[in-house]
């Protein structure tokens, strides 16, 4: 998985081979309430699934879940 910054977003990709997972946000890595999936529909960019996020709010935190 790599995130990055592009001017006002951040993107999030992982590897098109890697099916079955969902990304999922939350605001506390310390507590599972507040997590969820993201709802952006991944696009395919050169092998890898893209999300891009814009940068409002609460700092969040990603993973992926199977």
């Amino acid at each position: 998985m790599g995130i990055r910054f592009s001017t006002t977003n951040l993107v999030v990709t992982w590897p098109a081979t890697a099916t079955g997972y969902t990304l999922m946000s939350g605001t506390n890595l310390a507590s599972s309430s507040g997590w969820g999936n993201v709802t952006n529909t991944p696009a395919t960019v050169n092998g890898f699934y893209t999300v891009t996020n814009p940068i409002v709010g609460q700092q969040k935190f990603y993973y992926l879940s199977q």
